[in-house]
């Protein structure tokens, strides 16, 4: 038995019972009033652009690249306090330039996939997430 160690150790633990208990009934340690204590909200952080995901079940790499393009305009937009609106909006009308290139645009899986996307950076803005698939693109 390491007698200096064990002596070390209990002087220790007799050292921090005493000081809290004596602190405990100090003048200067904050008392709890019944009450529970909050806090400050949580801040809202907004997402990345860069956070857009990469698979928006187009048929080809080329356009989900495309696809998250418009993704990612549309975060960066809605970063910068743009209108929900107006960023919807741009993303139909870029939406159309797409579709020309690749047809499979219009199929639902993709603009499901967009919708699910853009409801996190809406949210994140502080607005409603996409109501119907129309608001992202004509059917």
């Amino acid at each position: 038995m390491n007698l200096p160690r064990v002596t070390a150790l209990a002087t220790t633990a007799a050292l921090a019972v005493g000081v809290g208990t004596g602190a405990a009934n100090s003048p200067a340690w904050p008392t709890m009033s019944g009450s529970t204590p909050t806090s400050a909200p949580t801040p809202q952080l907004l997402l990345a652009p860069e956070a857009a995901g990469r698979e928006y079940a187009m048929f080809s790499r080329a356009g989900n690249d495309a696809v998250r393009t418009i993704v990612m305009e549309a975060a960066d937009r809605l970063s910068r306090d743009v209108d929900r609106e107006d960023v919807l909006e741009r993303v139909r009308d870029r939406w159309v330039d797409l579709a020309a290139a690749h047809p499979e645009a219009y199929d639902m899986a993709v603009r499901a996939a967009v919708a699910d996307q853009l409801d996190r950076f809406l949210v994140a803005a502080g607005d409603g997430a996409v109501d119907s698939l129309d608001e992202i693109a004509p059917a």
